[in-house]
């Protein structure tokens, strides 16, 4: 899967892993804004830096998430967006531009954060 499939999409790219206690923390705020904004055109995707898709499963066993969780089994999306810390998040608007970067953990249901996402599904993918 690649990034560019989202193009025209809000997107809220998130690196984990099922061993970090913060990843895990935020897993399910990171569901209930995708829920919540799915539908305007946002969308949350989650690449695991686990070693190998076991633990993932594991993970997702017993976490639902209704967003694609992706595996960077190379370390290719880690090094595209230089990602030396866990959990670590892009926002990315309509073009496919990083317009913030989020080190640590959040609660992705915080008004600021639903609001601020809210302002990037408003513009068009020219930025306007």
């Amino acid at each position: 899967m690649k990034l560019q499939s989202f193009r025209g999409q809000v997107v809220l790219l998130n690196f984990w892993a099922s061993w970090c206690p913060p990843c895990v923390m935020e897993m399910p705020s990171l569901h209930a804004l995708h829920e919540h904004l799915h539908d305007e055109g946002f969308t949350v995707v989650a690449v695991s830096v686990d070693d190998g898709w076991g633990p993932v499963r594991h993970f997702f066993k017993y976490t639902a998430v209704s967003f694609p969780v992706l595996l960077d089994e190379e370390g290719m999306a880690t090094t595209l967006y230089d990602n030396d810390r866990l959990p670590e998040s892009f926002l990315i608007d309509r073009a496919g531009r990083v317009v913030e970067i989020f080190a640590g953990a959040r609660d992705w249901n915080d008004p600021l954060m639903v609001e601020r996402i809210r302002a990037l599904l408003k513009e068009r993918v020219d930025g306007t």
